[in-house]
């Protein structure tokens, strides 16, 4: 099937362990899909990722946090903020435990996730962007 690039798109985050999926976050301002900087992925980490933690009882102190090596992931600010959550159970770039790319077993939502989301989303043609959403909050579902 082929993606029209000119169709709505939306930047969409998810959490995934081996018991559940924490998301869909949508980075999304005034109703527009916005790009991610530092400061929105740490305003999504403190104020959805950690709350939803807490929320479903996941005990931090049994967290190994992994990200990618996107440079909105890496800047001081938000390593320091998941080094004070996480401590040494951060793997990421500029972190104490590396992020291992391209590594299939490793990197499970480059891996697996994202194509599989996409698959389902986009069997169905979304005009618009309240459309797109549901359809991933439906997929995830």
């Amino acid at each position: 099937m082929q993606h029209d690039p000119y169709a709505p798109h939306i930047t969409v985050w998810c959490a995934l362990s081996c018991t559940t999926l924490i998301g869909p976050y949508f980075f999304w301002e005034g109703g527009q899909t916005v790009t991610v900087t530092a400061a929105r992925y740490q305003a999504m980490l403190e104020g959805f990722f950690l709350p939803e933690l807490e929320r479903r009882g996941i005990p931090l102190h049994r967290v190994w946090f992994q990200q990618d090596g996107a440079s909105a992931h890496t800047t001081q600010s938000v390593i320091s903020c998941l080094q004070r959550v996480f401590g040494t159970r951060l793997i990421s770039a500029k972190s104490p435990v590396m992020w291992p790319p391209r590594s299939p077993d490793m990197t499970y939502p480059d891996f697996f996730l994202w194509g599989r989301l996409k698959s389902v989303v986009y069997q169905t043609v979304s005009r618009s962007l309240p459309q797109l959403k549901q359809g991933v909050r439906r997929a995830i579902k």
